[in-house]
Formats: C-alpha cells, structure tokens, sequence
C-alpha cells in the first residue's frame, strides 16, 4: 500500500496498512450494499410510465392517491382552472364571431355553442392531468389534502 493516499511519505507500519485495507472493505462493502439496495427496489417496483427517479426516491409531495381515476382526476381540477378553460373558450368564440369573416356564416351554430365546448372540454383536460400530478404527489398539493381530510 502506498503511503500517499494519506498524505505522507513515509512507508506504513502492520497495524496501519491492515486498518487501512479494512477501511477500504468496508466503503467498498457499504458501496455494494447501496448498489444492490438500489437493484432490489428497481426490480420490486411495477412500472406505469413515469419518472424513474419518483419511483426509487418518491415523489416530493404526499400522495393523495397513487392511481386516480379519471373521475378523480377531473374532480381535482380547482374552480379557477375552470373558469380559465371556460372563460378561454368562450372568449376565443366571441372574439371570432365578432370577426367580418365569420359574421355571415352559413352555420353559426358551430361556431356559437359547439367549438367552445369542445374547446373549454379540451382544456378541462388539460387541467385535469394537473390535478392527476397533485393526487399522485408530483406537483403542489396542500389544497387536495385538505379536502381529502
């Protein structure tokens, strides 16, 4: 054993390279134990898409519920996001009715009721994959786990 790796430069005694091998051993067995610790939980786990990262170390906030369903996922959804899809919708469909081009259309109704809800349902959607990331612990929650108490 060389003596530089502590520094000096001087040959070392019995005592000292045996405790030094045995200092090795152990961060090489305490290394190996974290690798395996690592492969045991990676081949434990059920994968559904995701993160592996939120798999092995969890994820940063509590979790509501770990598979919601699309129900629950739609009743996370916070009222302000709501308004926001709704409002965008109808908004956007105001805005185009009042444009020239679409002022004299020979279908109106398309543009009056039925492009807006599919509009304020898309982004209901998108909202609602929002709420799936606060019910599974990804995303802010405190919210939810009031409501869930």
């Amino acid at each position: 054993i060389n003596a530089e790796y502590l520094g000096e430069r001087t040959d070392l005694s019995n005592s000292d390279r045996i405790s030094f091998r045995n200092m090795k051993l152990q961060k090489s067995i305490e290394a190996i134990t974290r690798r395996d610790a690592v492969y045991h939980e990676l081949a434990q786990e059920n994968y559904t898409g995701g993160s592996i990262t939120y798999q092995v170390l969890g994820t940063p906030y509590p979790v509501i519920e770990p598979f919601p369903s699309y129900f629950e996922c739609f009743g996370a959804t916070r009222w302000y996001e709501m308004a926001l899809s709704f409002g965008a919708s109808f908004g956007w469909a105001y805005w185009i009715r009042s444009s020239v081009s679409y002022r004299h259309m020979r279908n109106p109704r398309i543009i009056r009721g039925f492009i807006p809800t599919l509009m304020s349902l898309g982004f209901w959607g998108v909202f609602a994959m929002q709420g799936q990331d606060r019910l599974m612990g990804f995303a802010e929650n405190e919210y939810e786990i009031g409501r869930a108490h």
